[in-house]
């Protein structure tokens, strides 16, 4: 079946249409727009924020002589409108940032707005302290007793360091132009001071564990699928995708074991097409800010998933943003986003929505193929009731309605599969001087009818049956998240949640399946008739605690408690994790961690179309990682990763064989039950980066990693098991234009090799699984844009192509059984995945 319903499926992908514009363009170089409320600036160079800003439809007007592009940020402005964020930043170096009176902004030479006088004194001696250093928001300034000159729109905040005394911190539009401040002796007994910002704010705590970044850019800039978010990440080190499935492993674990987040609220597999592979996330694009991903050595306070982690900050508008609204169009879906200011840029709507276009592609290459429809919204409001308080009403839902066919007369094979997923939320963020809390009250619901059939009766190497299965799922939860700030360094985070959650399974399966079944050791006939109704409930409870030590050493401890009822009984989980990052100098960093991650059953986790009536118990997972960052000019990083996963009772899982893309997968002859006794994964990650302050980005990724089973005493490979990778990869920016090309290369995934013939079908035969492997995977993807500035909006025309040189990845082997004289042959046949697949869509932004 898969043969027939990827080329098909590649050919609706690719097809072109366009909606007819008729525009005069101007020359005003502008791109993708993108929200800047929240993106963090540290560590990037002046000159890549500035273009980050013009990509997002501000026109910034700058000399070369007044503004160094070269620059390396420190400091990162609290969220909030983008251009009061720029100018906050820019007033660190003497800046201003003024309107032309029209839609451009001219940054200039600023003017003190005030200087003042520092004196510091001993607290016990009243003696002069002039050792002492001081910054503004982390950035050295001056050393007292020199006066300091501010500028208008910074951040403000003083932090003032001497050897023997604690720590100092004041807002500085608290003090007087001429002021003595009093350093306590670090034998003295710190007083603790509550310092109340007028502000809210968020901390952004260094996180010191495997983690990667990518803001709404690099999405975009990514050649992908539909734009997806989640296969973004796939170039990410310690990533791998089928190809196929944008549902990504990480380090070695199966492609359940990551933990996603959107606004804070965990998803339950959110794909859609999610019964057929899960071709593309629910994640609209449009609606993402950045996207940070954890590969291991994630923080306490992120659980239930044992491999990694991402989570998705959506966008914020504003209304100094240029544009807030956008329309997309492409083969895939068309998507809406609208982004409504309320009230003094704080107060704000946002609202987006994706339709799928793929029925109608099908309809026009063969429409007997199926009808794929799917479609997703998001909707959040976000209000303010006084300065420290902050709420959110959140809506999220995805739905499929996906049918498939592949029949030739009375023969052939259907699959129709229709899910609904829905998510609302409330949410309170409040802070008090250096606390801030965050609680959370969520719903969830979740219902899937997936039926299908086949009937094969004439083929050995298929099945005869039919599949009805009904799911329902719903959940309640409440969260808390609170962090507090005191001396210098150090924070505290805590938090917890508890969720209750029921389900109702009824499932019908049964099939004769083919003598290939009897031939690999299989049951031939499936007869599962089951009705199940469970309840119960989760609940988490964490501590983390973060330290800095004489400003290069970073410590981060945590402790994770969960627990659940619904398995049974009452079980519960003690996670404890470790990370240390050391600043050697200015160049060299180096990164260790250590923790325990487990991963209980999800409410949903049950399998009852392979016969599964009972959760697994919990799954555990120990990471260990080491390693180094080197940076020795501002444009070049290079960093380099080693890692080890010893995975204890990991879960019963239920693979195809041979076919890993088929439509009713649990009814095939070669669906087999893995059971392993331990896991076990390892491996080395290097990443170059190269980004000088012009609009140029190169970078390559390689990783080597092994990834094993022990079942019975015998090691054997996973099936997803990449040995060796990598990726190369080039942006370019230049004017109106925009082109983004990356290669990915990994050695062939494990398969499983069968005698080419055999005297009878009656008989199992011996074979090795996964003792094989594929030709290696080859692709070259790109993503070409251009972009043209109207009177009152802007719009872009892109062109993605995946797997460019069309290149022949075979995904699986087929086997097909034929009889012979006294004997049967087994022939396998390689099954190509996706040819060249490009993709014409169009954006408007107004």
């Amino acid at each position: 079946m898969i043969k027939k319903v990827l080329p098909i499926l590649a050919c609706a992908l690719s097809l072109i249409v366009l909606m007819p514009t008729h525009a005069q363009s101007t020359e005003n170089p502008n791109s993708e727009q993108q929200s800047l409320g929240t993106l963090n600036f540290a560590n990037r160079s002046l000159g890549n924020l500035l273009f980050t800003y013009q990509k997002s439809g501000y026109n910034l007007i700058f000399s070369d002589r007044l503004v160094d592009a070269s620059l390396i940020i420190k400091v990162s402005p609290s969220a909030g409108a983008p251009i009061q964020r720029l100018k906050r930043l820019l007033a660190h170096y003497q800046l201003g940032l003024l309107s032309d009176g029209n839609s451009g902004w001219l940054i200039t030479q600023a003017t003190a707005s005030r200087q003042f006088q520092l004196n510091l004194h001993d607290a016990n001696t009243q003696q002069p302290i002039n050792n002492a250093s001081i910054s503004i928001d982390n950035i050295p300034v001056a050393h007292p007793p020199r006066a300091i000159a501010l500028y208008a729109g910074a951040m403000q905040q003083l932090t003032v360091k001497a050897a023997g005394y604690h720590t100092l911190e004041r807002p500085l539009d608290t003090l007087a132009n001429n002021v003595i401040l009093e350093l306590q002796p670090i034998t003295t007994p710190l007083i603790e001071e509550t310092l109340v910002t007028a502000s809210f704010y968020q901390w952004k705590k260094t996180q010191i564990g495997s983690q990667n970044t990518l803001d709404n850019i690099d999405i975009k800039s990514t050649p992908t699928r539909g734009n997806d978010p989640v296969q973004a990440i796939a170039n990410l080190p310690g990533v791998a995708g089928s190809g196929v499935s944008a549902k990504p492993n990480i380090r070695g674990g199966a492609d359940d074991e990551l933990l996603i987040l959107l606004d804070g609220i965990e998803l339950n597999d959110p794909f859609h097409l999610k019964d057929f592979q899960g071709l593309l996330s629910g994640i609209n694009s449009h609606i993402v800010d950045s996207v940070a991903v954890y590969t291991g050595g994630y923080p306490a306070r992120y659980g239930s998933k044992m491999s990694g982690v991402m989570d998705i900050q959506p966008v914020i508008p504003t209304a100094e943003a240029s544009y807030n609204n956008t329309l997309e169009f492409n083969p895939i879906y068309s998507a809406i986003t609208l982004g409504h200011v309320l009230k003094n840029d704080e107060n704000y709507l946002l609202f987006a929505a994706r339709r799928g276009n793929l029925e109608t592609t099908l309809g026009q290459i063969n429409p007997d193929i199926g009808a794929p429809r799917f479609n997703d919204t998001f909707t959040k409001y976000h209000w303010i009731t006084d300065s420290q308080a902050r709420y959110d009403i959140g809506l999220y839902s995805l739905r499929d309605d996906v049918e498939l066919r592949n029949v030739d007369g009375d023969e052939g094979e259907t699959a129709k599969s229709i899910d609904n997923s829905q998510y609302a939320w409330l949410r309170n963020q409040r802070l008090f001087g250096q606390y801030q809390h965050n609680w959370q009250l969520i719903n969830s619901y979740n219902k899937n009818e997936r039926n299908g059939a086949i009937n094969e009766p004439n083929n050995p190497d298929e099945s005869t049956g039919s599949l009805q299965e009904q799911q329902h799922l719903q959940s309640y939860a409440a969260k808390y998240h609170g962090e507090w700030a005191f001396l210098s360094g150090n924070s505290l985070a805590f938090g917890g949640h508890i969720k209750y959650a029921k389900a109702r399974y009824t499932t019908h399966a049964q099939a004769l399946r083919g003598e290939l079944a009897t031939l690999l050791g299989n049951e031939r006939i499936v007869d599962n008739h089951l009705q199940i109704s469970t309840e119960g409930l989760q609940f988490a409870t964490y501590l983390s605690y973060q330290n800095t030590l004489a400003d290069q050493l970073q410590l981060e401890s945590g402790l994770r408690l969960d627990g659940q009822t619904f398995t049974g009984k009452l079980r519960h989980q003690l996670s404890p994790r470790l990370a240390a990052r050391y600043q050697y100098n200015d160049h060299w960093a180096i990164k260790a961690s250590a923790g325990r991650f487990y991963q209980a059953p999800n409410i949903k986790d049950l399998k009852p179309a392979d016969g599964e009536i009972t959760y697994y118990t919990p799954q555990k997972s120990d990471h260990y990682i080491l390693g180094m960052e080197y940076a020795p000019s501002r444009a070049l990083t290079l960093s380099a990763e080693t890692y080890l996963k010893r995975i204890f009772n990991p879960r019963t899982r239920y693979e195809n064989m041979f076919n890993p893309y088929a439509l009713l997968p649990e009814l095939a002859p070669d669906r087999i039950a893995i059971k392993p006794d331990s896991a076990s994964a390892k491996g080395l990650e290097t990443t170059v980066t190269y980004a000088p302050s012009n609009p140029l980005k190169l970078w390559a990724a390689y990783s080597f990693s092994e990834v094993e089973d022990v079942i019975n005493g015998e090691v054997v490979r996973r099936s997803w098991n990449q040995v060796s990778s990598l990726h190369f990869g080039a942006l370019v920016n230049r004017h109106h234009w925009s082109l983004s090309t990356q290669v990915h290369w990994h050695s062939g995934r494990p398969t499983t090799t069968l005698p080419s013939t055999v005297s009878d079908l009656t008989t199992p035969i011996e074979y090795q699984r996964n003792s094989a492997s594929l030709p290696d995977y080859i692709t070259l993807d790109i993503r070409l844009s251009r972009q043209w500035t109207l009177n009152s909006s802007q719009l872009e025309l892109y062109l993605d192509i995946t797997n460019a040189s069309n290149r022949k990845n075979i995904g699986f082997y087929e086997v097909e059984i034929a009889a012979q004289n006294n004997s049967y042959s087994l022939e396998r046949n390689p099954e190509r995945l996706f040819p060249i697949l490009p993709t014409l869509g169009l954006y408007w932004y107004f």
